[in-house]
């Protein structure tokens, strides 16, 4: 098993970040829900689907290890183990910004950007 993506993320030789090295498949990765860090899950890369440097995200194919996943509108979509789903890390790592507090806050404005869109969407 690989080391969870929350490591300090892998240098090549040239000195650089590469973000298909860390979002490799194969690699495990383990969340905690931002409410309960107590509540856990493992997801594993089965395919990179947009994965490079220069992004403020990456977006992989997982399948669900262990745990479950709740979305949607008040948590109702619940994601079972042994499911594929697409996930996207926003990841300041690997984003455009040569400040790393930028590309912090650069993934985090994208990221709540998405939730927005995402939620207006549901309503309709």
């Amino acid at each position: 098993m690989v080391n969870n993506i929350l490591s300090k993320p892998k240098i090549t030789s040239s000195g650089k970040l590469d973000a298909k090295r860390e979002y490799i498949v194969g690699r495990v990765v383990h969340l905690a829900a931002a409410e309960d860090s107590e509540t856990m899950c493992s997801l594993r890369v089965v395919e990179q689907m947009k994965v490079e440097n220069g992004r403020q995200c990456q977006v992989v194919i997982v399948k669900l290890l262990k745990g479950t996943l709740h979305g949607g509108n008040n948590n109702l979509s619940v994601v079972s183990e042994d499911s594929n789903i697409v996930a996207k890390f926003y990841d300041p790592d690997f984003a455009r910004s040569h400040l790393h507090h930028d590309s912090i806050l650069l993934c985090k404005s994208s990221k709540n950007a998405e939730k927005h869109a995402y939620k207006k969407l549901h309503d309709l």
